[in-house]
């Protein structure tokens, strides 16, 4: 057996609703809430929702403490995957209440996590999250040592795919 990790992604069983990869990465740009899921020393799995920023091709986030469950789990394992997804409308496609669904986008990213530990990159990151969610703040600098007492991560996307219901 190979020591080598390998990231578990297997086919959509529904092509017909995969996004494409443009779609996907332009979601992930898109939604506000992500679901980043570890696990832990202990091999329970935990999952938290974030904020979170798009910096390039890197998902960049942050959690409020340097310790603590999520941050013990990264220490141990820094395998994650994330989720983005957004519920449209309930939608009838039959005559009868079992002939219903749900319209949906998701997006869901395997890969890494890395605890940012530069300066520079640290509050390029809390910038990319300030320009994301407070967008009437852009522009103001944030103020000297903001990004010390906060664990800042990237995420390394190794594999993404998309899915998608529409009408």
């Amino acid at each position: 057996m190979s020591d080598e990790i390998k990231v578990p992604h297997p086919p959509l069983r529904r092509t017909d609703r995969a996004m494409s990869n443009s779609d996907a990465w332009r979601f992930l740009e898109e939604a506000t809430v992500g679901r980043l899921a570890t696990v832990g020393p202990d091999g329970w799995p935990y999952i938290t929702p974030l904020s979170y920023a798009m910096l390039d091709d890197v998902i960049v986030l942050h959690h409020v403490q340097d310790t603590g469950h999520l941050n013990r789990n990264l220490q141990h394992d820094n395998r994650i995957c994330f989720e983005v997804d957004e519920e449209g409308a309930v939608i009838s496609t039959g005559p009868t209440a079992a002939n219903a669904t749900v319209l949906y986008r998701s997006v869901i990213v395997y890969g890494t996590a890395k605890l940012l530990t530069e300066v520079d990159e640290r509050r390029c990151a809390l910038d990319a999250l300030v320009q994301k969610y407070v967008k009437n703040l852009t522009g103001i600098t944030l103020p000297e040592g903001i990004e010390t007492g906060v664990a800042i991560y990237s995420i390394i996307p190794e594999h993404i795919t998309g899915k998608e219901r529409k009408p």
